[in-house]
């Protein structure tokens, strides 16, 4: 997931040199790109980071088991 406002995604789609992955190529990869639902204050590097409670939510939602070790580390070290 990337969130992403509109103004930025011509931006990030260009740069980030992604394709369209054909139907038959496609093998479970997929990208979603978010608005973020949150105002953010000011523009500074920080504002452009998601919180780590989204993180952390997006990691646990995913129901891999891969995900859930990074997602317990970011609950620990932010969310405690």
């Amino acid at each position: 997931m990337v969130y992403i406002g509109k103004v930025r995604t011509s931006y990030f789609l260009k740069h980030a040199q992604l394709k369209t992955a054909k139907p038959d190529k496609r093998m479970g990869l997929k990208l979603d790109l978010i608005k973020p639902f949150w105002k953010q204050k000011t523009e500074t590097i920080r504002s452009r980071l998601v919180h780590p409670l989204i993180v952390y939510a997006d990691l646990v939602a995913t129901g891999h088991p891969r995900n859930l070790d990074p997602a317990k580390r970011l609950r620990e070290k932010h969310l405690r």
